[in-house]
């Protein structure tokens, strides 16, 4: 089981779990708790979960980032909040992917999420900025060690 803990400017989410457990059916996402409001930190919570450990991209999305005006500066995804939704779920439901989240730094209106991603014997790191907005993610940029998708350049933001 995943311990999550999430802690203010300078300090960072702590998370363990097992080591290389296969991935186990997610369950159905639970309603948005009432008063998440603006809170940074009940949003990287809810998002981490959502979207990392129970790998329900689309309520991730739904629950977590803006419905327009979002922004993914990551080259390798096609433009758009639906293009980037279609694309990870996908990503996320290959049976030998594996995502483990290492660290989440939370400072201000800013968040990292450090993770190991790969498949079969393929493992390696990446990083993943996040902006918050009025308790919503507005916009994303990914490093990753492998230079596949090093952010290069903004796409364009999304207008419907």
């Amino acid at each position: 089981m995943t311990r999550v803990r999430l802690l203010g400017a300078g300090q960072h989410l702590a998370l363990s779990s097992g080591a290389n457990r296969a991935p186990v059916a997610p369950p159905v996402a639970p309603p948005l708790p009432s008063g998440l409001g603006d809170d940074p930190r009940q949003l990287m919570e809810r998002f981490v979960d959502l979207f990392y450990r129970r790998r329900q991209v689309r309520a991730a999305f739904e629950s977590c980032v803006v419905r327009t005006g979002f922004r993914d500066h990551d080259p390798s995804r096609p433009g758009g909040r639906q293009a980037a939704i279609e694309m990870l779920a996908r990503k996320l439901a290959e049976p030998d992917f594996f995502v483990e989240v290492e660290r989440v730094f939370l400072d201000g209106d800013r968040a990292v999420v450090h993770t190991w991603v790969g498949s079969g014997t393929d493992r390696h790191q990446r990083l993943d900025l996040f902006r918050i907005d009025a308790g919503r993610i507005v916009e994303h940029w990914g490093f990753d060690e492998t230079g596949r998708s090093v952010c290069a350049h903004s796409l364009p933001t999304e207008t419907a």
